[in-house]
């Protein structure tokens, strides 16, 4: 029998969503409009491709002028334009699905983005040959395509097929990351929450030769000892601040859980002082 009234529960957890809601449209807008910078870029070049592709299987006087390309500058608005949101695009989904899945989930977006592109824009830039397959010059003497210009033609079918397969299998990675850094992240919170806190010590240090957003990443060791008096080492890596790095020696928060002190995966590691020791583990301790 619970104590609370289902109705006025249901409406309590729609009021919490609502703001939650509002975010995910416009973290998802955010990405659309970057994947379009990116499908833009993808316009351009079909324009770019129009006049060397028409001109393998269309005579000189059938072929478009070789001016510059009308919609050159989609090429260049879409590729700058695309880098320059895609840091901030990939900074967002990191910080809601994790690292990799963040950024596997950015290059997924932004292919599928350029296969569209892609695709459009050979259907509306590239002038049609009079019979595929074959050159038709004005003298009669029909002479079949070599094996670039049915590659060149065909792009407008396998180009976006091969960028959509490769975004898909960006996408299914990301989903397989995500669910190990939602299975981490239940896990760390369930061990601030539900486990036992004892203090720890660093004894070893690694550097991994890797920096996200000028944070490095570091493997670090702690040493601790259980509630049963058993010493254990847990092996964590994480993002630090490089002002802020630990060194060996520096003491350091360990929570685990009673039941299975053992399972690392369950271990959560913090540092700073006991005020901030929580929100220490949730950045660095993974």
């Amino acid at each position: 029998m619970s104590t609370v009234d289902p109705a006025a529960e249901r409406r309590r957890q729609q009021i919490e969503a609502g703001p939650m809601r509002v975010a995910h449209l416009r973290l998802w807008s955010f990405v659309a409009v970057c994947a379009g910078l990116w499908g833009l870029m993808a316009y351009g070049i079909t324009d770019a491709m129009n006049y060397g592709l028409t001109s393998s299987y269309l005579v000189p006087a059938q072929q478009p002028p070789s001016d510059t390309p009308p919609l050159l500058w989609m090429l260049f608005v879409g590729a700058f334009g695309g880098m320059i949101l895609s840091f901030f695009v990939n900074a967002a989904l990191d910080s809601v699905f994790g690292l990799w899945a963040g950024t596997q989930a950015t290059f997924a977006a932004n292919l599928t983005g350029m296969a569209l592109g892609f695709w459009r824009g050979a259907v509306d830039r590239w002038q049609p040959p009079q019979r595929v397959g074959f050159t038709d010059p004005l003298d009669g003497a029909v002479q079949p395509w070599d094996a670039m210009t049915w590659a060149g033609w065909t792009s407008q079918y396998w180009m976006p097929t091969l960028l959509l397969l490769i975004a898909a299998a960006l996408a299914a990675s990301a989903m397989r990351a995500y669910r190990k850094h939602a299975l981490r992240e239940r896990r760390a919170r369930e061990a601030l929450t539900q486990g036992v806190r004892v203090p720890g010590t660093i004894t070893e240090l690694h550097d991994t030769g890797v920096e996200i957003y000028n944070q490095p990443r570091i493997r670090f060791v702690v040493k601790f000892t259980d509630h049963l008096g058993t010493e254990r080492w847990v092996t964590k890596t994480g993002l630090f601040d490089p002002l802020a790095v630990p060194r060996v020696g520096d003491a350091a928060h360990v929570w685990f859980i009673a039941d299975a002190p053992g399972e690392q995966d369950r271990i959560a590691v913090g540092f700073g002082s006991d005020e901030d020791a929580d929100v220490a583990e949730l950045t660095a301790g993974r």
